[in-house]
């Protein structure tokens, strides 16, 4: 829905996508009957609703008994194969793809999207995880041990910034609570993740420099850019 060029803001859709869910039922099995005969049965036309338990088709018998299918779910026909299958659609959802800031689009090419926007970047010093948006708030202070009661359900999508070392212990519980990101003066390497993106801005000892903590304070509360794969923590200039 963008082009190359175009200056979008914030929560512009830039895409969508139209999800749809199918069910299929072998009528011709069901009534024991050539596909090519399944259409005679049928007691609706594409593009009619269906309600879960109704009478879809008909295959009349001897002496007024017959057999009768009817939908295990609800939905829309769409049609019928050549081999007597019939397809419902059972879901129909809208999805878009909206820009998380504004900013230029960049390049457009097949299903890729680059958008440019203008910030400042802190380096890190390793990482691991893709690129995450999140929201940003302080652990405590720079020069305290993390402890694992200081995360809790409320701290979903955030990205969480400590000043010292990061437990395992604590890498494990944030991403059993669906947090975005963690930053910390250093993080163990051996700490694994799925979901959750870490960042360590220390040296080998210990705490994220003072200067760099008096920033990121001053920025609690501000969505950010955080990328484990590319050690680095971005804040946009338009936020």
């Amino acid at each position: 829905m963008v082009s190359e060029g175009d200056e979008v803001l914030k929560g512009k859709v830039l895409a969508t996508e139209e999800v749809e869910e199918f069910e299929e039922f072998d009528l011709a099995r069901f009534f024991s009957i050539s596909p090519k005969k399944v259409s005679k049965v049928l007691s609706i036309s594409p593009g009619a609703k269906i309600e879960k338990g109704q009478i879809v088709a008909i295959k009349k018998g001897l002496f007024g008994k017959g057999t009768i299918f009817k939908s295990p779910v609800a939905g829309v026909f769409v049609g019928l194969s050549d081999k007597g299958i019939l397809k419902i659609k059972t879901k129909s959802e809208k999805k878009e793809l909206s820009s998380p800031l504004s900013g230029k689009i960049k390049e457009k090419k097949g299903n890729l999207l680059v958008l440019e926007f203008e910030g400042e970047k802190i380096e890190g010093g390793w990482g691991r995880g893709g690129k995450v948006f999140g929201i940003l708030d302080i652990l405590g202070e720079r020069d305290e041990e993390v402890k694992l009661s200081q995360l809790g359900p409320e701290d979903k999508g955030k990205i969480l910034v400590a000043g010292g070392k990061i437990s395992l212990g604590i890498v494990n519980k944030a991403e059993a609570l669906g947090i975005a990101g963690l930053v910390g003066g250093s993080i163990s390497p051996e700490a694994e993740t799925n979901e959750l993106t870490i960042v360590s801005l220390g040296d080998k000892g210990g705490s994220v420099p003072k200067e760099i903590w008096q920033e990121l304070e001053g920025r609690k509360g501000k969505e950010i850019l955080l990328s484990g794969e590319e050690n680095f923590l971005f804040f946009p200039k338009n936020l």
